[in-house]
């Protein structure tokens, strides 16, 4: 941005730096437009359509609705209400985006965590059955992360962002450490260039959640992103679908690049083809 003396990072320029291929004297206001290279839970309910919108629900919501009784009931149904109150799915944003630098010069994380239940606040016996159901947790493994409570059964993990340089393969690894073969339902959303790496690029996924029900993959269905219209390198959703495919499922190459062997998981595999988040900086010199 203008009067910025950032050096940049590890795509993006520093701010005071001409971009090739841009007019002369033109600067880019990189720090605002982050929050157009990364999803939040906000976002990402606007973008992803009705099955993540959902998700995204506000279950913290307080009413004047009272029952006076409910300490009378039963122990053993008072257990069952407050499960099925704790089975609710969150979403939960882990995303990323090159334009920026974390102080390990790797590219910044950004988690977005929904709220804890209320049962966590309701009375000690709530709090006992939630504390059975989530687990206390780091995010990522990266020095900047927080720890945060997870109900891997339910909750819905969403990694990755618009950003089309974002890399996969490094939030898959990070991801979640010494807990990511809990996670049962993981989305993962790229930008809209073809995804680099081939299938090698898929390993941390392979490896790492291993007790997947349903994986999402989705994309933006639109050109390339701001401010990254200058690669000229987008590509359609359907190519982006169908490279994704081959490359998650033949995931060992013998000699000659023959495929020798085949992944098959037992989740269910989607895809899902987003509009691209709007524009609302622009070029200015």
């Amino acid at each position: 941005m203008e009067g910025c003396r950032c050096s940049g990072s590890r795509i993006r320029p520093a701010c005071s730096k001409v971009i090739r291929g841009i007019p002369p004297g033109t600067r880019y206001n990189t720090h605002e437009d982050v929050s157009r290279l990364i999803f939040t839970r906000d976002s990402a309910s606007k973008y992803l359509g009705r099955e993540v919108s959902s998700l995204t629900t506000a279950t913290t919501t307080i009413t004047d609705k009272t029952f006076t009784l409910f300490p009378l009931l039963p122990p053993e149904l008072r257990l069952k209400i407050w499960q099925i109150a704790l089975s609710i799915p969150r979403l939960v944003v882990i995303s990323s985006t090159t334009n920026v630098v974390s102080d390990r010069y790797t590219d910044a994380i950004f988690v977005d965590n929904p709220p804890l239940p209320l049962c966590f606040l309701a009375c000690r016996e709530s709090r006992d059955a939630a504390l059975q159901r989530y687990k206390k947790c780091y995010a990522t493994d990266t020095l900047e992360s927080l720890m945060f409570y997870f109900n891997f059964e339910h909750d819905q993990f969403l990694l990755g962002g618009p950003d089309p340089y974002i890399s996969i393969n490094y939030l898959t690894t990070v991801a979640l450490p010494n807990n990511a073969h809990k996670v049962r339902y993981l989305h993962i959303t790229l930008g809209n260039l073809v995804f680099s790496g081939g299938s090698h690029a898929w390993e941390p996924l392979r490896e790492r959640f291993t007790g997947l029900k349903e994986l999402i993959i989705s994309f933006p269905s639109a050109g390339a992103l701001h401010p990254y219209e200058y690669y000229r390198t987008q590509y359609s959703s359907l190519l982006q679908e169908s490279k994704i495919k081959f490359d998650l499922y033949d995931c060992v190459n013998g000699e000659g690049g023959i495929v020798t062997k085949r992944w098959n998981p037992a989740f269910e595999l989607k895809f899902i083809h987003y509009p691209n988040p709007e524009n609302r900086f622009a070029w200015f010199g």
